[in-house]
């Protein structure tokens, strides 16, 4: 009992060397946030702000983007609903930041435990340095502090990613936690559906261990929690998965069609070879896969034999990139898995004599290494503050026409911020929000008839949208002027929002409205007015 008390006391100093680190991190880069964007906060994408126009929307008894029609555009089953009971709350914005820094701290909390349950060495002193040393490294290279500033539910995801591998290895050494383990695997499908591929792979190596009760009860919770929720939005006359994820999955969107399916699947595979972040994973699963072939007990090469299943799933039907977000709890999840399956290997090298000599030499290798593989996470941090910044000078900026001066219905491609606290309807020409828009889309429907019809049904006569997404616009539409941003483009997706008024008494009235919002822009942020000849 003394010894696990004392290992548990251990651990302490590097926990908190983790939160310090972060929260310095966390520090700098919201001072830098708040420096470019005029003392204003805002997120790093536009996505969040969907999330957050939608629970404020639940709050109110109706899911979707408007209240006057249903829609799925959330990514999260549940995060939209967590965030709902805040939506009263003046500063209803911070709340993601918020829950997110937290969800981060108890990540490096799980980090922390399942480190000092992998490395154990004679000397304490030495197990502490290597624990913190890769606890660090861990923290930079699996993006934790970045994704607190997505404003997204991918922090929360991470965790309970993190958590599942806690209970993982307590389970395999015998350790209370199973509980834990349990709640973590039911809960992280409905934070973010992805994570399906872990909860799953956690399944097949309890059913290894003959803990088939543990098994059937999570897998029946997941399918009942997550079926329901898909009964819910087919009761709302939606489809039974968001449009969110119809519109980023190659897999899920052809769910009706099973040549659609199966080329979706390969489309998928292929982008895993071709993507650094594929190719990342496929590292690890060669390193997990190392495993079986040493003599690493058989618990431990189970765990690694179960997590490699979860990279395969992704590999077939997960994405990529996002601001590197999407891969990023798997990548997590088996990297931990990793230092947990091999560290016991590892501090028997590093405490032989000739280990000790090489300590410095390959600590120094180790995080050479992992900032090289994991080069993009840490490039992301440099970049996050002007990742803010560019939504700050584009759609906080289509925000604040739309509402403060044109005040009337709009159409758009990037529904978040715009849709944020507007009491306006927004109609989304990319699909988010609109299941007709979402079909169009998809089928790469030619020509631009379509969007002119989805204005005209929804009373919309002003767009503000990518141009270069669309096959033309509109003859009948008249270019306004275009946004332009005032440095350079990290998240959003052009660096260009081109103004469209739908018929010419719409331009008249816009005009002067336009001429005033130009006025309003942040230094170096160009309004372009583009005049029609008389």
């Amino acid at each position: 009992m003394n010894i696990k008390t004392n290992h548990y006391l251990g651990s302490r100093p590097c926990f908190l060397a983790g939160v310090l680190f972060l929260s310095t991190v966390f520090i700098i880069e919201l001072i830098a946030i708040l420096a470019l964007n005029s003392g204003r906060f805002i997120y790093t994408l536009d996505d969040p702000y969907i999330h957050l126009a939608l629970a404020e929307n639940i709050a109110k008894g109706h899911y979707g983007i408007n209240l006057t029609e249903f829609s799925a555009p959330s990514s999260s089953i549940l995060w939209p609903f967590i965030l709902a009971p805040f939506s009263r709350f003046k500063h209803f914005e911070a709340i993601p930041l918020l829950i997110n820094l937290l969800a981060s701290i108890g990540t490096i909390f799980f980090f922390t435990r399942i480190l000092h349950r992998a490395l154990h060495f004679a000397d304490r002193k030495t197990e502490s340095f290597v624990a913190t040393l890769i606890l660090m490294v861990l923290i930079v290279c699996t993006n934790v502090a970045g994704l607190i500033f997505t404003g997204m539910e991918h922090s929360l995801q991470v965790l309970l990613a993190v958590m599942i591998i806690d209970g993982l290895t307590a389970d395999s050494e015998g350790r209370k936690g199973r509980f834990l383990l349990a709640i973590s695997m039911i809960l992280a499908p409905l934070i973010r559906y992805e994570n399906l591929a872990l909860s799953l792979a956690a399944v097949v190596l309890l059913c290894f261990r003959k803990r088939f009760t543990a098994a059937i009860v999570c897998t029946a919770a997941i399918a009942l929690l997550m079926g329901a929720f898909s009964f819910y939005l087919t009761r709302l006359g939606l489809g039974p998965l968001p449009a969110s994820v119809l519109a980023k999955s190659t897999v899920a969107a052809g769910n009706k069609d099973i040549s659609a399916f199966i080329s979706g699947i390969f489309a998928n595979l292929a982008s895993g070879f071709t993507s650094s972040r594929g190719l990342l994973l496929i590292a690890v699963l060669g390193i997990l896969s190392i495993a079986w072939r040493t003599s690493i007990n058989k618990k431990r090469k189970l765990l690694a034999g179960s997590m490699s299943i979860a990279i395969l799933i992704h590999l077939l039907a997960g994405a990529y990139g996002g601001f590197n977000r999407y891969e990023i709890y798997v990548w997590t999840a088996t990297v931990v898995t990793a230092v947990y399956v091999f560290g016991e290997a590892a501090c028997r090298f590093l405490a032989s004599p000739e280990g000790k000599k090489m300590m410095p030499a390959l600590s120094a290798l180790f995080c050479l290494t992992m900032a090289a593989v994991c080069f993009p996470y840490i490039n992301g941090l440099f970049d996050l503050p002007l990742a803010s910044n560019n939504i700050y000078e584009q759609h906080f900026q289509m925000r604040q026409f739309a509402v403060d001066f044109y005040r009337k219905p709009v159409a758009v491609n990037d529904i978040g911020l715009v849709s944020f606290r507007n009491a306006g309807y927004v109609l989304d020409l990319g699909g988010l929000a609109s299941t007709t828009a979402l079909t169009y889309n998809k089928m790469k429907t030619p020509g631009s008839a379509w969007i002119d019809e989805l204005a005209k049904a929804n009373g919309v006569q002003f767009a503000m949208i990518y141009e270069t997404w669309y096959d033309g616009v509109p003859g009948n539409w008249i270019k306004a002027g275009e946004l332009h941003l005032g440095k350079r483009k990290v998240t959003p997706a052009e660096s260009v929002v081109s103004f469209f008024a739908c018929d010419s008494e719409t331009y008249n009235e816009t005009r002067g409205l336009l001429e005033e919002f130009g006025k309003t822009l942040p230094g170096g942020v160009r309004f372009v007015s583009k005049k029609i000849a008389n």
